[in-house]
């Protein structure tokens, strides 16, 4: 014989633990993989910004120390431009010695001015500092720029012997009465600025040519050795400088070299200093991106570094985690077998580890087994209910039969009865057999009553159609109070105002208000002939509501739980069927209607149905009584 399984083993190739612990370690791993990414990302960017700034404010220092060389410069020249040995002695060939002397002497305190000419306001040159003889124009020296601005600086050109980068500054020479006797122009040689970069920049960014001026017209002047090199444009080869001489501003870009080195350059323009006229240089700070944006790197790696390691945390954590929490699962699984193995319906203790529980695991052993304790009451219902039913079915069973012989009986019963009043009807009071034929007529008419009840029982109800109930309560005041002894009973109607419009069998609702007013009345009767009887109807919501109430002896409990049975009644031997309400029962069944009494011993009794309005009536929305 094959063993029996375990039930509370699992079938599934992945149990419950498996996919909590899957559930866990995807509910850590998302979040972690999401922030983590999403925070690479953002410290990378943010990386590369503090590095494209921290390149910025070099390139803005380098421009700054730039330009105040050249202001220095200028403001050397201004000086000398004012000096009265320049300003108010004659140039002429007089003087001559003696200015070349004094412009040598005063040269010599400012480094930065390699050499000084003395201009006329055409533009020639009256003399140098290192020239005695005959002397060439200044290359590119526009009078009107010196005029416009008061001053500007050249474009760079080499030197005529060494082939250095030079520039000269012009500035106005004016006498005591300010009038304009020419210009005063100064050779810089831009080694003595590469010296001042050199001195203000830090060694290790000016590597490997990775700081570079260049002149409006794309050519190196500084490092030197770019200079020496080539002095050819670079806006074709050099993006960076292409765009510091396009767009005479600032920012930074990425390229690619020849030799595929990526490089991130960040430049900006003279031009933005603006207090020299003439320089429309550019500088730009160009750096590896492997090197500029290494920390960014760093700051990534680390970052999914710390996502594995949340990820391995994850593992170590999730399944001794799933392991506890199913372990309760599995215990409250052989709990449930153990009550479902039970051949009754008893409580079982829960065992200690669920017992003592105040989670989810334990609130469900709980309720657990207080479903149990449900289960046995619902069960002892059932029982009950089961047992009802089937005598509700034997009942049922004695009715349709009892139907069917009242059908069979009634026509022999119609013949006994007509020939027991025929033969009555000839025979007067002192007559021998009159008691007898009397008793036959009478037996025979409780007899006929209960074959009508019996009949009534097994009756479908009639055709429906609407119809208004005050008009059927009243009918059936009018037919009691012709067709009943009343003697001292008050009978008495409460109506709306209003129609109550009911889909119903008008004749089924008059037989059903019949038979209450018939009870009431016969239960005044018993308890002493005076009382009062009110029959009335309401329209409730989307229900119509019509009942009677006596001041009758009223009923226990164990006679109104019979009320409704056929055959039981209350009323004295030959005067009751007790077919009355079970008829009225089965009618209200028929059209979908609720039948309730309320009844106690000498408080009366309240009978009261309920049926499905066609149309609600507006007069009166108030609940009944009941």
């Amino acid at each position: 014989m094959e063993p029996r399984r375990d039930p509370t083993r699992t079938g599934a190739r992945f149990g419950l633990g498996a996919r909590l612990a899957v559930v866990l370690v995807l509910a850590t791993l998302i979040p972690t993989i999401v922030l983590g990414v999403t925070s690479a990302v953002l410290i990378r960017e943010q990386a590369q910004q503090e590095t494209i700034r921290g390149s910025l404010s070099v390139v803005r220092v380098v421009g700054f120390g730039v330009d105040a060389t050249l202001q220095d410069a200028r403001r050397a020249m201004e000086t000398v431009a004012a000096m009265p040995d320049v300003a108010d002695t004659p140039w002429d060939d007089e003087h001559a010695p003696e200015l070349r002397r004094r412009l040598e002497l005063l040269s010599g305190r400012f480094p930065l001015l390699s050499q000084l000419y003395l201009l006329d306001t055409r533009g020639q040159p009256v003399l140098a500092t290192r020239s005695a003889g005959p002397m060439e124009a200044l290359s590119g020296f526009s009078p009107e720029l010196a005029d416009n601005y008061g001053g500007y600086v050249s474009d760079v050109f080499p030197a005529r012997h060494t082939g250095a980068p030079h520039i000269f500054m012009v500035v106005e020479v004016r006498d005591r009465a300010l009038r304009k006797r020419g210009f005063l122009a100064a050779t810089i040689d831009l080694a003595n600025l590469h010296t001042a970069l050199t001195d203000a920049i830090d060694p290790e960014q000016n590597q490997a040519g990775q700081l570079l001026i260049v002149d409006s017209h794309g050519r190196a002047i500084y490092p030197p050795s770019a200079w020496a090199a080539s002095s050819e444009n670079l806006r074709a080869q050099h993006p960076a400088v292409d765009r510091v001489l396009s767009t005479l501003s600032e920012g930074h870009v990425t390229f690619v070299d020849r030799d595929g080195q990526r490089w991130l350059a960040v430049y900006k323009s003279m031009i933005g200093y603006s207090r020299t006229r003439g320089i429309r240089w550019g500088i730009v700070l160009q750096r590896p991106a492997e090197e500029a944006f290494r920390s960014a790197d760093i700051a990534a790696r680390n970052t999914a570094l710390i996502a594995i390691g949340c990820f391995v945390l994850a593992l170590l954590v999730a399944f001794p985690m799933a392991n506890v929490l199913t372990a309760a699962l599995r215990e409250l699984g052989r709990y449930a077998l153990a009550i479902g193995r039970s051949e009754a319906l008893t409580p079982h203790a829960l065992p200690p580890s669920l017992a003592g529980r105040t989670d989810e695991v334990g609130a469900l052993a709980r309720a657990m087994s207080v479903m149990l304790a449900d289960l046995q009451r619902s069960r002892s219902e059932i029982v009950g209910r089961h047992q009802a039913l089937r005598k509700a079915e034997r009942l049922s069973s004695v009715g349709l039969l009892a139907a069917g012989v009242a059908h069979e009986i009634n026509n022999p019963l119609t013949t006994i009865l007509g020939y027991g009043e025929f033969l009555l009807e000839d025979k007067d009071a002192a007559h021998e057999d009159r008691d007898a034929l009397e008793l036959i007529v009478s037996e025979a008419g409780r007899v006929r009553e209960i074959v009508r009840g019996l009949l009534e029982l097994s009756r479908r109800r009639g055709d429906l159609h609407p119809f208004d109930l005050r008009e059927t309560v009243q009918r059936a005041e009018t037919l009691a109070r012709a067709g009943l002894n009343l003697g001292a009973i008050e009978l008495e109607t409460d109506l709306p105002e209003t129609p109550v419009i009911l889909d119903a069998d008008p004749q089924a609702v008059l037989q059903v208000l019949m038979n209450f007013i018939t009870n009431a009345v016969d239960a005044i009767d018993e308890a002493g002939g005076a009382g009062r009887v009110v029959v009335g109807c309401r329209g409730v919501g989307d229900e119509a509501v019509v009942w009677t109430e006596d001041t009758g002896g009223g009923m226990d409990a164990e006679t109104l739980a019979q009320a409704t049975e056929p055959f039981f009644t209350t009323k004295p031997s030959g005067k009751g069927t007790g077919l009355g309400l079970a008829v009225v029962t089965s009618i209200v069944e028929d059209h979908g209607g609720r039948l309730s009494i309320r009844s106690a011993p000498g408080e009366g009794t309240r009978i009261e149905v309920r049926l499905g309005l066609t149309a609600r009536s507006s007069s009166d929305d108030r609940p009944s009584e009941a």
